[in-house]
């Protein structure tokens, strides 16, 4: 049915004397009064307790369940339970490149900020801070960004080229 409060509003709640902080327990266990109401809601909220009432025996134990896709379950699973908070998303190509066994944890988190143009760069600190100069701090021409840094910034772009001469030697050329 709902919540309560929000079926029935304050009016309600008194007229079918449950108070307005009252538990589930309290709603339930102590509710005796029976008697007909004018307005059928009220009439329909009374036979719904009864019919609750009926349904628990006060002998028994509570069971604790879980709620996951596929129904109530009595074992907690925490992997279902990311699976169903989290944002699925479709998988990105260039994730592989980023995260693989071997990879430096601080380097693969640097890239994989990069790719989702998320580095704290001047242009992104701008918005934090309106007195930060957003001149790049390697060449002081442009302003900073992720694509300058990594790619039109001519001081990065020499240590690009040292870099790579470096790993490919002899077979490097910059055209």
């Amino acid at each position: 049915m709902g919540v309560m409060i929000d079926l029935l509003g304050d009016r309600g709640m008194v007229d079918l004397g449950i108070r307005k902080e009252a538990t589930i327990e309290e709603t339930v266990w102590r509710f005796r009064r029976r008697r007909r109401h004018r307005f059928e809601i009220l009439n329909e909220v009374e036979s719904n307790l009864d019919s609750v009432r009926e349904k628990i025996c006060s002998d028994s134990d509570d069971v604790s369940l879980w709620r996951g896709k596929t129904g109530y379950k009595s074992c907690f699973s925490t992997k279902e339970t990311w699976l169903y908070l989290r944002r699925n998303s479709v998988q990105l190509k260039w994730t592989r490149g980023v995260w693989f066994s071997m990879a430096t944890p601080r380097f693969a988190f640097i890239v994989w900020l990069a790719m989702q143009n998320r580095l704290s760069t001047m242009y992104r600190v701008v918005r934090w801070s309106q007195r930060a100069d957003v001149k790049c701090v390697l060449c002081k021409n442009d302003v900073e960004s992720g694509d300058h840094l990594f790619f039109k910034c001519a001081y990065s772009a020499q240590l690009w080229c040292s870099l790579v001469s470096g790993i490919l030697g002899r077979s490097y050329s910059e055209s």
